[in-house]
């Protein structure tokens, strides 16, 4: 169920139910959902192997700490100081926004690591989904993107499945 309702959920036009299918190999932006869903699959299983053996407070530093380091490095080759100036710039601008988001990132990613590190990733992982109709309706009401109610349907659809998953 849970996978129906991740499925109902990309469909674009509702006279097109393969829709999903079709835009597989021509749209960037499904591959790339495809891709990350993969490597947060991976990931998870690897967070739940680390986190029993390392307190999940340590285990989401450094994962917090080695992306910083990563990217910024990587932007820093690509644009040289440019990069830390525009960086600093904005934050400038807008302090609360940037460390609004950098708390509440870390507390979500410190709560997936100690949920991971105390249950199955095969219970912790389906109940994550939980942020679909979220994102579904900050869609709709942010974005203004088209089928909403056809998405909520779909989550709703994914919600029961996900509560399978986790009983």
């Amino acid at each position: 169920m849970a996978s129906l309702g991740g499925y109902v959920v990309l469909v674009k036009d509702p006279k097109h139910l393969l829709s999903p299918f079709e835009n597989i190999l021509s749209d960037k932006g499904e591959q790339l959902a495809i891709l990350s869903a993969i490597a947060f699959g991976i990931a998870a299983i690897a967070d739940r192997i680390i986190t029993t053996n390392l307190a999940p407070e340590v285990h989401t530093f450094f994962i917090l700490t080695g992306m910083s380091i990563a990217f910024n490095g990587y932007l820093y080759r690509k644009n040289g100081k440019k990069h830390f100036k525009n960086l600093r710039t904005r934050v400038k601008m807008d302090k609360k926004a940037y460390l609004s988001v950098g708390i509440i990132q870390a507390a979500a990613m410190l709560a997936v690591m100690t949920a991971l590190s105390l249950q199955d990733a095969s219970k912790v992982v389906p109940v994550l989904q939980l942020q679909v109709p979220l994102t579904v309706i900050a869609g709709g009401m942010l974005f203004k993107e088209d089928n909403i109610l056809i998405k909520l349907l779909g989550s709703a659809i994914l919600l029961a499945g996900v509560a399978l998953v986790a009983l």
